[in-house]
């Protein structure tokens, strides 16, 4: 898939960094959409159609590791990446997203995990 037409949904609860996101995932290509939180991206997901979705793990109300599960049940041809600063291996392999992007990242690294999603790969990184 050409990241032209890739649609993400990108999902945190920091304002700065869901915007630094969006922005960068706009700046490469990407069509890129920002919600601040689970229930929010559920909303987003009701009224339109995305290519990936984009979620931080910790968030209040409904955390990133719910939202996977909530878009695997509605959704399950949806693939989801994590971003966290806390590596959670158990986390992970038990939850099972297509999936992960540590902080801090360099862009070149988001974009390689990205087109490696789309194409269908389990990425952890």
């Amino acid at each position: 898939m050409e990241n032209q037409r890739a649609h993400i949904l990108v999902v945190d609860d920091d304002a700065s960094l869901l915007n630094l996101l969006v922005d960068t995932l706009t700046a490469i290509g990407y069509k890129a959409t920002g919600v601040n939180g689970g229930a929010r991206a559920l909303e987003a997901l009701s009224e339109r159609s995305f290519d990936l979705l984009v979620t931080d793990i910790r968030m209040p109300e409904i955390d990133g590791l719910q939202l996977l599960e909530k878009v695997r049940n509605l959704y399950s041809n949806l693939p989801v990446l994590f971003i966290t600063g806390v590596s959670l291996p158990e986390t992970f392999a038990q939850a099972s997203p297509d999936g992960v992007l540590m902080k801090p990242f360099r862009i070149s690294h988001i974009e390689e995990l990205i087109e490696k999603t789309l194409a269908g790969a389990t990425v952890i990184g």
